[in-house]
């Protein structure tokens, strides 16, 4: 980005603009002179109103060039102001999806734990019903932030990472359904049983948890205790801070927060 004329600019022009008009006053002067008049057949007042025509271009010109100037400057300082909030706005949303992040981990925690009772065999509506609320809190605080704003604010570069980021934590806050098909091929839509709606929020965090290691390496440690899945739940894709909860999930003490 450019920089605004430092003050000795300022001093170089207001020296330059007194000897401008010496020269001038001397030339006009000079060639107005008596002297000169006589051998030239004018009248001073025939050769000052030329010389002040001639001039007055000139004078013209140098008044554009230096509005030219200024004008110039002042869309730098613009720009670079631009580009300093562009900057801050990408920070304040990296600062505020933080939060966001920090209770998803928890979530996800919650799911793996969950995944390992229904492995076992063992009843989990209760704790579904938890989870789902904890992911409907996450869904409405996403509406209550300004991450479409700060969106706005951002570079073009930054925001179309920050936007894939945010779409995908979106789309694992949400509630899940399924499309299916009645026998007569009348297609419709049905909630995910237990085991299903746990595997594709484990793939969902997942898939966030990617472009965050792709495109927010600064975020990365957040989800350093989950454990990926990659492609294992890859079929449930294509189908689609705490939360308001009492007592507790079921706690694997070897998976920590």
């Amino acid at each position: 980005m450019g920089k605004s004329m430092k003050p000795v600019h300022w001093l170089a022009i207001g020296t330059m603009i007194p000897i401008i008009l010496f020269l001038i006053v001397t030339g006009l002067d000079t060639a107005c002179s008596p002297t000169a008049l006589m051998s030239a057949g004018e009248s001073p007042r025939v050769c000052y109103r030329e010389w002040i025509g001639a001039l007055s271009g000139w004078v013209a010109a140098l008044a554009a060039g230096g509005t030219i100037i200024a004008l110039f400057h002042q869309i730098r300082r613009n720009e670079e102001t631009a580009h300093k909030r562009a900057l801050e706005a990408k920070q304040l949303f990296v600062e505020e999806i933080e939060v966001t992040l920090r209770q998803l981990n928890r979530a996800w925690k919650h799911a793996e734990d969950i995944d390992e009772e229904i492995k076992r065999g063992k009843g989990v509506e209760e704790f579904i019903e938890k989870l789902k609320r904890e992911m409907k809190q996450i869904d409405f605080d996403l509406t209550q932030g300004e991450f479409e704003d700060l969106l706005q604010l951002m570079l073009p570069r930054h925001r179309a990472k920050c936007a894939t980021l945010l779409r995908r934590i979106k789309a694992a806050a949400k509630e899940k359904e399924f499309p299916a098909f009645t026998s007569e091929g009348h297609e419709y839509t049905r909630e995910p049983d237990n085991e299903e709606l746990v595997e594709l929020l484990l793939w969902c965090f997942d898939y966030i948890n990617r472009a965050i290691e792709s495109d927010h390496p600064e975020l990365a440690g957040i989800f350093a205790n989950r454990s990926p899945v990659r492609n294992q739940y890859d079929e449930f894709a294509d189908g689609f801070f705490n939360s308001f909860l009492f007592g507790k999930f079921p706690n694997n003490p070897n998976n920590p927060y």
